[in-house]
């Protein structure tokens, strides 16, 4: 037994290897780092000063591929998942199960200038999205990415009708039908949030730390740990 002892950390850190050098070998952008400047797409740049416009637009393009890689690589490894795990290269859900980095990239798909995607994961969102889940959810992850990701890309689509011809404003009424399964959440005498809420239920699944002689005086963030009682 003490002989395959090893096994189980050489197969993780040979995993970690082998997506490394399949990070090495996809990504788009080639990048280098000194302590004041930083090479791409043939150029080096300076990291401190002022940005000529042929740094800004190399910039730009960098962010662009970085995005680009992680959304394709999201969506052919983990989507309808939450999310991507980068190691094992499966998908994970974390929050129910609601495709939440398809959400959350939503706005980025607009300021990116990327119609094609942005069209598929709306009518993807609009026609199979449910959020009528048996699952609890943290409150603050999912309002930030979900609830905010819905939000702002109903908004900059009212804004920019050409970015998704024919869009009827489901982005709002999957917000609308959220943000009402998080209400549960606020319902609290002290009006501070509990962290955690049944989407299904659309029942706060923490206790609210009480002054009582039958609960003993521990940090709220202990609190955010105990589960539903019911």
């Amino acid at each position: 037994m003490f002989r395959y002892s090893f096994l189980g950390p050489l197969a993780v850190l040979l995993n970690v290897a082998y997506c490394l050098l399949g990070l090495l070998h996809t990504h788009p952008v080639t990048a280098a780092i000194t302590d004041s400047k930083r090479f791409f797409q043939g150029t080096w740049h300076n990291r401190t000063g002022t940005v000529s416009l042929q740094e800004h637009s190399a910039l730009r393009d960098e962010a662009s591929e970085m995005f680009a890689f992680g959304y394709d690589h999201y969506l052919l490894h983990a989507f309808p998942k939450d999310e991507l795990r980068p190691i094992s290269c499966t998908g994970h859900d974390s929050q129910g199960g609601v495709a939440l980095t398809l959400i959350d990239a939503l706005d980025s798909l607009v300021v990116m200038n990327s119609p094609a995607k942005l069209r598929g994961a709306v009518q993807w969102l609009c026609q199979s999205l449910t959020l009528d889940v048996d699952a609890r959810v943290h409150v603050f992850e999912v309002t930030i990415r979900a609830l905010g990701g819905l939000l702002s890309t109903h908004v900059m689509l009212e804004r920019r009708p050409s970015a998704v011809p024919g869009y009827n404003g489901c982005l709002l009424r999957l917000a609308v039908d959220l943000a009402n399964r998080l209400l549960p959440a606020f319902d609290t005498a002290s009006g501070i949030p509990l962290s955690w809420v049944h989407l299904q239920k659309c029942r706060a699944c923490c206790l609210e730390r009480r002054a009582s002689p039958a609960l003993p005086v521990l940090p709220h963030c202990f609190w955010s740990l105990v589960p539903c009682l019911a």
